[in-house]
């Protein structure tokens, strides 16, 4: 993968000048209470800024008719024509200049302050970025995604911020009981282990030892490695009366620009009062994008994400407490992951293990236009020539 990094270093230095000087121009022409512009490299994936608004639709519109009118060769000649593409309709929209994604747009109903941090992860850990922002300006980087950066005195900001709140005192260690989550994934890792096929299509997020109290996050590189491991751990319960196995998709997990990514999660009910014990989740984002991972110390044959991965799933999974939730608290959510946002940012930190890349890169147009055709969006994409 070295090619791919040298490529990338040496084409995105153009488009970032291009990018800069067009984000200046939008930036000082269009002043909107209904627009938050995010600014920054933290917010895009070294080609595009993000543009949160309430009609994301005609902000675009608005900010071609600027382009139009500017009196600029630059504006005039290396950005015609301009295309407005829907990304997922009603939602989530791109403007195209010269096939180069430049300005990405976001329905400000489903946008937060974590979708920009979910999008600061994932530009850290994609390939064509790794070697220059987590080797050589990692804390630059990191700094900007921490779970107590003051998102109050940004442009970027969605939600009225306010004093922060003081770290709850954490609780006396008590003996461990037995866990059958452990017990579960102490047995699935052993599977993984034993297959070497399996071993290197299916990615562990979490150590072992951070699933006592939550579900596993597991990354899998093909359909056929996630249906082994669910078979796998139904086949554990299928003689045990007491316990009833379930796998179900995720139908309304819908994160703003990774429209790829897809969520199973597995747990298993108790018979009796029907508690349900969350086993694991798995997320299909070897699928379509390589992973950055490393070889666990103790098992060579099992993977482990990147750290920034894990920091990423936990950006999500407060981007998706807060939108189903609708009116939750920042800070309660905020305070409610503190302690895993807080290990996840330090294990970032302090990563040192050489990286390999697992997983398959697809064409991201492609995908958007086969999802949309899914969902029979009738909306089209918009030329316009400056």
């Amino acid at each position: 993968m070295d090619w791919i990094l040298k490529v990338a270093d040496r084409i995105m230095p153009y488009f970032s000048t291009r990018s800069d000087s067009l984000l200046r121009f939008v930036k000082n022409e269009l002043q909107s209470m209904d627009v938050v512009f995010a600014f920054k490299a933290m917010a895009c994936d070294g080609n595009t800024f993000m543009v949160v608004s309430t009609d994301p639709v005609k902000t675009l519109r608005d900010i071609i008719d600027a382009i139009r009118d500017a009196d600029s060769e630059e504006f005039q000649t290396t950005l015609n024509p301009i295309t407005i593409m829907p990304k997922i309709a009603d939602r989530e929209y791109m403007i195209d200049m010269n096939g180069t994604r430049m300005v990405y747009a976001v329905m400000a109903s489903v946008a937060s302050n974590n979708v920009l941090k979910i999008m600061a992860c994932k530009y850290i850990s994609s390939i064509a970025n790794y070697a220059k922002v987590v080797v050589d300006d990692m804390i630059v980087g990191l700094d900007e995604i921490h779970p107590d950066f003051d998102y109050t005195k940004s442009a970027i900001q969605m939600v009225e911020g306010g004093r922060k709140k003081k770290r709850a005192s954490v609780p006396k260690q008590q003996k461990k009981k037995p866990n059958m989550r452990i017990d579960v994934l102490t047995s699935l890792k052993a599977r993984v282990d034993a297959d070497v096929e399996l071993s290197n299509g299916i990615i562990f997020v979490n150590d072992l030892s951070e699933c006592h109290a939550g579900a596993a996050n597991i990354i899998y590189t093909d359909r056929r490695y996630k249906d082994a491991v669910i078979n796998y751990m139904k086949g554990l319960f299928d003689n045990d009366p007491n316990r009833k196995f379930k796998a179900f998709m995720h139908n309304d997990f819908s994160v703003p620009y990774d429209f790829r990514m897809t969520k199973h999660s597995c747990l298993v009910n108790d018979a009796a009062t029907g508690q349900p014990t969350y086993i694991a989740n798995l997320y299909n984002i070897g699928t379509y994008a390589p992973v950055p991972c490393h070889r666990s110390m103790d098992d060579a044959s099992i993977l482990l994400a990147h750290p920034i991965i894990k920091l990423r799933l936990l950006y999500i999974d407060m981007f998706m407490t807060e939108h189903k939730l609708k009116q939750v608290d920042e800070h309660h959510l905020k305070a409610m992951f503190a302690d895993k946002l807080n290990a996840a940012y330090n294990s970032v930190q302090r990563f040192c293990s050489p990286v390999i890349w697992i997983g398959y890169y697809t064409d991201e147009a492609y995908d958007r236009i086969r999802y949309n055709n899914m969902n029979k969006v009738q909306t089209r994409s918009e030329t316009f020539y400056v």
